[in-house]
């Protein structure tokens, strides 16, 4: 939910002139007016603990190095670091110790709505860095947000694995996704899953699931399929051109988890399998756990990973995980199946339904249209209510 219309707006300790000038700016962004925006935001941020401010503006920099340096620079327009500004009025807002470990804050950053701004120019400086190709970065803001935080209200675990693979930091992500994978659906897990950082900690074995995970991972229909595609990738990168029994079982792990990752969210083995090219931005689309919208962003960090050749190869090989992305003709009359990956059209409205050519897309509109136009409505209403 925006933040204009929750308790933060209720609760919020930013003067309402700022707000003001920030939401002006805002909507100027949105009617593409960026650069009439720009005073608007200037005067929002006369208000130090308006950090929100800082965020639009980074993102309205004229490229990726000025964004970073609105966001980290020692100064930007006779101006300390937003970050350094955000941690000296919550120092004097909260207590000095209110970033220490050890703190009552510390663990519920979230629930406290002065830390909110903060987090969003967190949030925001990792998809920076993520754009700027500095994935040990990202990997490090993200590990600091989830300390903060380790409920995660703002999904920094579903590109915090992506992080730490392209970081190279394959048995920490592994670690991390696997800690998820058990705690979904509990209490966050410890230090928000980066147990990895723990001093009596063991690294992750190549031992694959039993018979009684395997089938409960299988029927599990709410775990984010990030995790298990994190899982899959950093599983494969160990152990998967080693030889021997351990590479046998490192391999097998891998094929575990990526079977069910594709039966949680086969759009994102869809595109790679499809050869499709990789999402250039995220979607500000609404979306629900697992959907299309889940997998255009996972993609739009991680596709790249998965185009490697050889990670390409393995991931083509494994039958079980083509079946779920094989189609079949949303016609009920129509029993046709794919015989290759990205053979059918979709549906350009609603992206539900499958369709083997023109003929039974234009037989079966009678029946889909009610679906179709219900479920476009929806996500026109849900992208109005995030934009507040």
């Amino acid at each position: 939910m925006h933040r204009n219309m929750g308790v933060e707006n209720m609760m919020s300790a930013i003067s309402q002139d700022s707000l003001k000038n920030l939401n002006i700016a805002e909507n100027l962004c949105r009617s593409r007016r960026p650069v009439e925006a720009i005073p608007y935001l200037e005067k929002a941020m006369n208000d130090p603990r308006n950090l929100d401010a800082w965020v639009q503006l980074a993102f309205l920099a004229p490229d990726l190095e000025k964004s970073t340096q609105v966001l980290l620079n020692a100064e930007t327009q006779g101006k300390l670091w937003c970050g350094n500004v955000g941690k000296k009025y919550l120092k004097k807002d909260l207590g000095p110790t209110c970033f220490d470990d050890g703190d009552e804050r510390v663990g519920n950053f979230w629930g406290i709505m002065a830390t909110r701004p903060y987090m969003r120019t967190l949030q925001a400086l990792i998809r920076i860095h993520q754009e700027n190709k500095r994935f040990d970065k990202a990997a490090e803001v993200g590990i600091e947000m989830l300390r903060l935080c380790p409920g995660d209200n703002l999904s920094v675990r579903s590109h915090l694995g992506t992080s730490l693979l392209k970081s190279k930091r394959y048995s920490d992500a592994l670690s991390f996704a696997q800690t998820w994978i058990e705690y979904e659906g509990h209490p966050e897990p410890p230090r928000g899953g980066c147990i990895f950082l723990d001093k009596d900690y063991t690294p992750p074995k190549p031992e694959p699931l039993t018979e009684e995970e395997y089938n409960s991972l299988s029927s599990n229909k709410w775990m984010p399929a990030a995790f298990l595609y994190t899982a899959a990738l950093a599983t494969f990168r160990l152990w998967g051109d080693k030889q021997g029994e351990e590479g046998e079982k490192g391999r097998e792990m891998a094929k575990q988890y990526l079977i069910n990752a594709a039966r949680l969210n086969s759009h994102v083995m869809l595109k790679v399998l499809g050869r499709i090219d990789q999402p250039k931005t995220v979607s500000d689309s609404p979306r629900s756990r697992n959907d299309t919208e889940d997998a255009h962003d996972y993609l739009w960090a991680s596709q790249d990973l998965w185009m490697e050749p050889d990670v390409w190869a393995w991931a083509d090989s494994i039958p079980e995980v083509k079946a779920f992305v094989l189609k079949e003709c949303s016609r009920p009359e129509c029993s046709t199946r794919e015989e290759k990956v990205a053979q059918f059209k979709r549906c350009g409205s609603c992206h539900k339904a499958w369709y083997c050519g023109p003929a039974c897309q234009k037989g079966d509109w009678g029946r889909h249209k009610a679906d179709c136009q219900r479920h476009t409505q929806m996500r026109k209403m849900f992208k109005a209510m995030r934009a507040g």
